[in-house]
């Protein structure tokens, strides 16, 4: 096998330097496609084996361009990541900024940094942030300051039993809003023959140290029992906490 093969070489290299001197005219007609083949085989390997001195030589400089591409594209998506970032931070600036609340308010904007029962946001006392201080989204009502550090402030959201929201319908209906962990939110303490419909819209009542006309949730279900004094509903929120990254605190 190894025999053949250098023969074949041998007989290869022959017509190529036959074809060369321009011995083989005569019988080049019927030979030229296997010379050709002989010809570019032999030219594009032997040029591959002349650009191995440079390709060794400029290994340095290919590495090198290879780490520039790599950081490029990371730059690339890290400046993706801070212009979607921005973005966001501008459209809530937008909504905040077009919510039809008192022009004396101010507000604190601060990241959220982490959720679970609580929420936990980047500011605190040295940004001014004092338990109690609403927090909102636009118009949205999202919770309440419950604990506040240098730097941090812990956040009881509306589906926490232990915050209870003095309420009011569109209609002007009364009750009490009062988290049921998970999701559920409650409109409770509302009298039998007040008028409470399904799509309500319930809004703070502006007690209770909340602000007034804060947009909580609307009416999803109505539980009621003519024998007693009180009836209830199931509150779904505006508020979407799932999807905001920064949030905004009422400093009244």
């Amino acid at each position: 096998m190894r025999k053949k093969f250098f023969i074949l070489v041998f007989l290869s290299l022959l017509l190529y330097g036959f074809d060369y001197f321009h011995l083989i005219n005569v019988i080049k007609e019927p030979l030229e496609p296997y010379i050709v083949s002989v010809k570019k085989n032999i030219f594009q390997n032997f040029s591959q084996i002349k650009l191995l001195p440079k390709i060794l030589f400029s290994y340095n400089t290919l590495q090198e361009r290879i780490r520039e591409s790599h950081k490029i594209r990371n730059d690339n998506s890290q400046m993706q990541l801070k212009i979607t970032s921005l973005e966001e931070e501008n459209a809530s600036l937008r909504r905040q900024l077009g919510a039809p609340l008192p022009s004396n308010y101010q507000f604190i904007t601060s990241d959220i940094i982490a959720v679970s029962r609580h929420m936990e946001i980047d500011s605190g006392r040295r940004q001014g942030i004092k338990p109690g201080m609403s927090i909102v989204d636009g118009l949205t009502l999202i919770g309440r300051v419950s604990q506040v550090t240098e730097n941090r402030s812990l956040i009881t959201l509306l589906t926490d039993r232990e915050l209870s929201v003095p309420a009011i319908s569109n209609r002007g209906t009364r009750g009490k809003v009062e988290g049921q962990l998970g999701e559920l939110v409650v409109l409770k303490e509302v009298l039998q023959k007040d008028q409470l419909f399904l799509d309500d819209i319930i809004l703070t009542s502006g007690e209770g140290g909340f602000p007034p006309k804060l947009i909580i949730g609307k009416i999803t279900r109505i539980k009621s029992d003519d024998a007693a004094v009180y009836k209830e509903a199931s509150v779904e929120l505006f508020a979407d906490i799932t999807l905001l990254k920064k949030i905004f605190v009422i400093a009244q």
